[in-house]
């Protein structure tokens, strides 16, 4: 059997999960109402499949032999994914705002996530620099620069249904929802279960499958 260079496999499952992510608009969900259609169940299921796939393999493709992608590239991914896998109590809204806060590590690469929909609302980007400006965020990715303010950070929002993002070390278990970490050069997430919950945000039980560690 051929072996698979590590950086073509790289090119691969970056078009891979682009081009899953543009093909379906409507992120697959646990409680998605598929089984309405045989067919519409079965390209459900299939999506869901290949989405939880192509996350999977970006989680174990050694960033030192990512040429093609950098780590930010694929964080970018997975913070779509983590906003795909989430449900929010209202459903009804026309946009979804990202805010970034206190930094952008991605830099041009949040450009992935402009002109992508999540259950047909637009994805926005906004930076923010202080805890006031988090009225208009349902998702917040707090930079590493932050943590020492982490705990106004999350008082400011606590109990409203903000989905928290980090990859800060131990930020998961400082009560922010999604916390990725990069360990042997792979990209790996946590999910604190609890705070999502609390949140009134229910986390997909695809998401929790691929998750290192659940805190709950």
């Amino acid at each position: 059997m051929t072996a698979i260079c590590p950086a073509c496999l790289m090119r691969i499952v970056n078009r891979l999960i682009v081009q899953c992510i543009e093909a379906f608009n409507n992120p697959p969900f646990i409680r998605l109402p598929c089984t309405r259609h045989r067919l519409r169940h079965k390209l459900c299921y299939f999506f869901s499949i290949l989405v939880s796939g192509s996350l999977l393999l970006y989680s174990s493709v050694p960033l030192a032999n990512a040429t093609e992608v950098s780590e930010y590239r694929l964080k970018a991914a997975f913070l779509y994914n983590f906003i795909a896998y989430t449900r929010w109590p209202d459903q009804t809204i026309d946009s979804l705002t990202v805010c970034i806060h206190a930094g952008n590590p991605f830099g041009e690469n949040l450009q992935y996530l402009k002109n992508k929909k999540v259950n047909d609302a637009d994805i926005l980007i906004q930076y923010t620099k202080h805890v006031s400006e988090f009225s208009d965020c349902q998702a917040i990715f707090i930079s590493g620069s932050a943590m020492g303010n982490l705990d106004n950070i999350l008082n400011r929002i606590k109990n409203k249904p903000i989905l928290t993002i980090s990859d800060s070390i131990n930020a998961g278990r400082q009560g922010v929802m999604i916390n990725m970490t990069v360990k042997a050069d792979k990209i790996n997430f946590d999910v604190n279960l609890n705070a999502a919950q609390n949140a009134d945000l229910e986390i997909s039980a695809q998401l929790l499958r691929l998750a290192k560690e659940v805190f709950r």
